[in-house]
C-alpha cells in the first residue's frame, strides 16, 4: 500500500475524532446549561455588528473553539 494512503487515511481519522470531541463537548455544554437555566445560543452571533477590534479584543486569551458557543 503507498504511504500517501496511509497518512490521508490518519489524517481523516484525526479530523473525525476532533469532530465528534467537539460535538460530545457542545452536547455537555447544552446538557448543562439546560439543568442550570441557561440559553445556549449556538452558533454565536455578537448583537450590533461590533467594530472589527472590538470584536478581536473580545475573542483575545480564548481558544478557537470556544468562539462558536455563548451562554446567557
Amino acid at each position: 500500500m503507498p504511504s500517501w494512503i496511509v497518512v490521508v487515511v490518519i489524517v481523516i481519522g484525526v479530523l473525525v475524532a476532533g469532530l465528534v470531541r467537539e460535538r460530545w463537548r457542545v452536547r455537555g455544554m447544552e446538557t448543562w446549561a439546560l439543568h442550570h437555566g441557561f440559553v445556549l445560543h449556538s452558533p454565536f452571533v455578537p448583537a450590533g455588528r461590533p467594530p472589527m477590534q472590538a470584536l478581536a479584543a473580545c475573542l483575545e486569551g480564548r481558544d478557537a473553539r470556544l468562539w462558536g458557543v455563548g451562554l446567557t
